[in-house]
C-alpha cells in the first residue's frame, strides 16, 4: 500500500469511528479480494429434467484467518467461532459510544433479515458488564444477536476504536471489515458479500 493511500485510510478511520487514541486499528481496511469458482453440481431446476443439473458458484474467500475464540454469552452458554457452521458478522462496541448508539440498532434490524444465513455476534468492552447489559437491552435483541463482554478479545482482534465489524466466512477467513458508523446500505452490501462467500 502506498504512503498516500495509507495516509488517506488513517484519516478516514480517525474521522469515522469513536477512537480513544490517535492510533487507528491496525486491522482496519475495506478492501476485499475475492475469486469466483464453480462449485459442485446441485439438484436440477424445479420442474426441469433431472439430467439438466445446474452448477452453483461460490465466491472463494481470500484474506487472513480469523483468530479463533470462545465468547461467554451474557444470556448463558458460549459461542465458539471454530464450531460455527455459518458465516459470522462479529462487531465490537462500547455502551458509551455515540457511533455504536446509531449502528447497533441498524445491525439488530438486519439480523432479522439475514439471521438464517449469518450468525450475528457482538462483543462489548471498555466499560462494565452491567452498563453494557443495560445498553444492549435497548439497542438490540439477544434473540437475534449473540453478545458477551470481553476486553481481551478486543486485544486479540487489535481493536482500538469502535464500532468495528469483521465479516468472517464459514471457513474462518476475515473476508472484509469496517470501522465506524457506515450506515444501513453499506452494511447490507457487506452482508450480501458475506452470504455469497458462505
Amino acid at each position: 500500500m502506498s504512503v498516500h493511500r495509507l495516509t488517506a485510510l488513517v484519516t478516514v478511520v480517525l474521522i469515522a469511528g469513536c477512537a480513544p487514541t490517535a492510533t487507528p486499528p491496525s486491522t482496519t481496511t475495506t478492501e476485499t479480494t475475492t475469486t469466483t469458482v464453480t462449485g459442485e453440481t446441485t439438484m436440477p431446476p424445479q420442474g426441469g429434467d433431472p439430467g439438466e443439473a445446474t452448477t452453483t458458484t461460490r465466491v472463494a474467500p481470500e484474506g487472513e484467518p480469523a483468530p479463533d475464540f470462545t465468547l461467554a454469552l451474557d444470556g448463558g452458554g458460549s459461542f465458539s467461532l471454530s464450531a460455527e457452521a455459518k458465516p459470522v458478522l462479529l462487531v465490537f462496541w462500547a455502551e458509551w459510544c455515540p457511533k455504536c448508539r446509531v449502528e447497533m440498532p441498524i445491525i439488530n434490524s438486519l439480523a432479522a433479515d439475514y439471521g438464517d444465513e449469518v450468525t450475528f455476534v457482538t462483543v462489548a468492552g471498555r466499560s462494565t458488564v452491567e452498563a453494557s447489559r443495560e445498553r444492549a437491552g435497548i439497542w438490540f435483541s439477544s434473540d437475534r444477536i449473540l453478545w458477551g463482554y470481553d476486553d481481551e478479545l478486543w486485544q486479540t482482534y487489535l481493536v482500538r476504536g469502535q464500532p468495528v465489524g469483521f465479516l468472517i466466512s464459514s471457513d474462518d477467513i476475515i473476508v472484509d471489515q469496517w470501522f465506524g458508523n457506515i450506515g444501513k446500505e453499506a452494511i447490507i452490501e457487506h452482508l450480501d458479500t458475506l452470504v455469497a462467500v458462505g
